[in-house]
């Protein structure tokens, strides 16, 4: 959505393209974006989809998450030299006066920045305990421009469900509960009316993937669905049957759901989840355009910081394939 919004040009996602009818042309020229995230079987899948003279461009940043499957395809393109490739070096998202493409850089470097809050860069120094709490007070503070975005959903610490359950209560409380009836039951969601949402699986039909965010607008019950979210193009979806497993609250949501996007206010717990290293703090980093808070010890932000991330330890042959 965000490139359709940016380029005026067709977009989907990569499991939408693979449903389509396969591609023929030898003109095309098929350009995908946040290539870091694609595994080895995802991209067999695109290539097999194509014409062998189709044209492709990879655009990403080898240094964020690595696939959750196997394979770091674009890491290992990059490595290779066999394919042509260039840095781009000049920073679109954040202006340099943020503070965040320097500070981002030294964490992709494994640096522990020597300021830890500087410009637009606030780092929370506060003990394990603390960090739900002020994560949630800072959310509430400007919760229109914030997004925060967490490593884990059962943490007691710092974890996703908990921030949802706090903010809601904040953000909220009179909020009327998401009830509706199925098969001649009463049943009930942890949502309620005008919650921030995130659905969680791809339904192409409704028009919504999986990360797509919105707000729950409605909770009337109609002959044909259960309510309404209106999501970030303005489009409001019903909620079907279908639709109803796959939503959840929004105002705190998964770095791996966020990658991709980006927010004016970010909002990271830090806690002592093995997830955090290198490549998961430059990522969440860099969700960020204008303003980032950094919650939890400076210790465990140095230990995610200097943990080597799975760019670095991942063994792939990819590189070397391509060199033959």
């Amino acid at each position: 959505m965000r490139l359709h919004e940016s380029t005026g040009f067709i977009t989907s996602t990569i499991a939408k393209f693979l449903r389509e009818e396969p591609i023929d042309c030898d003109k095309y020229l098929v350009v995908i974006d946040e290539a870091s995230m694609i595994d080895l079987q995802t991209m067999y899948r695109i290539v097999a989809h194509i014409n062998p003279n189709t044209r492709l461009l990879f655009v990403g940043d080898p240094d964020q998450l690595a696939p959750i499957s196997t394979g770091l395809i674009l890491a290992d393109i990059a490595k290779s030299g066999v394919i042509a490739n260039t840095m781009l070096d000049i920073v679109k998202r954040q202006e340099g006066s943020t503070g965040i493409p320097e500070y981002s850089n030294l964490v992709k470097q494994g640096i522990t920045p020597p300021a830890l809050s500087t410009g637009n860069i606030h780092f929370h120094d506060v003990p394990l305990a603390q960090v739900t709490n002020l994560c949630v007070d800072l959310y509430t503070a400007h919760p229109e421009q914030s997004q925060i975005i967490g490593a884990t959903y059962k943490a007691e610490l710092g974890g996703i469900d908990a921030l949802n359950r706090q903010c809601q209560t904040l953000c909220n409380p009179n909020g009327r509960q998401f009830e509706f009836e199925l098969f001649g039951e009463r049943n009930y969601l942890d949502i309620r009316l005008n919650d921030p949402v995130i659905f969680t699986k791809n339904d192409y039909d409704a028009g919504v993937q999986n990360g797509t965010l919105g707000r729950l607008v409605s909770i009337e019950q109609t002959a044909t669905h259960f309510g309404v979210v209106r999501i970030d193009t303005g489009d409001d979806i019903q909620l079907t049957r279908a639709l109803l497993d796959s939503i959840r609250p929004g105002y705190a949501i998964s770095l791996h759901k966020a990658q991709g996007s980006q927010f004016p206010r970010i909002i990271v717990p830090i806690t002592n989840s093995k997830m955090l290293d290198r490549n998961w703090v430059y990522t969440a980093i860099t969700r960020a355009e204008v303003e980032l808070h950094l919650v939890g010890a400076a210790s465990l932000f140095t230990t995610a910081t200097r943990r080597i991330g799975a760019t670095e330890v991942r063994q792939t042959n990819f590189s070397n394939i391509l060199k033959y």
